[in-house]
């Protein structure tokens, strides 16, 4: 098997290269335009985001529970026997407001 740099010797030899290229070479583009459209799509992504998150987080707090005050003890002592966990204290961090179901 030939050497690697005698076979690259025999078959490469030097070109000239385009005109347009050296005019590029030598007039280089601002490298801070270039970054302006990612960095602007990415700001309006972050806003989307946010706006949308709100607005779905304001929906879901403002949509009536599935689970009717009532039936809360009854899913109290279905965990509490089911896993042993004893959720009333937890419930009532987000509903003491529930009619004093919890």
């Amino acid at each position: 098997m030939p050497d690697l740099e005698v076979l690259l010797g025999e078959h490469l030899s030097p070109v000239r290269a385009p005109q347009e290229l050296w005019e590029r070479v030598h007039t280089p583009r601002d490298p801070r335009s270039a970054r302006v459209l990612p960095r602007l799509a990415l700001a309006a992504s972050a806003v989307i985001l946010v706006m949308g998150s709100a607005i779905g987080l304001h929906a879901q707090m403002k949509r009536p529970s599935a689970m009717q005050p009532a039936q809360a003890p009854r899913l109290q002592a279905w965990l509490k026997s089911s896993t042993g966990l004893d959720v009333h204290g937890a419930c009532r961090l987000c509903h003491e407001d529930d009619a004093g179901v919890y």
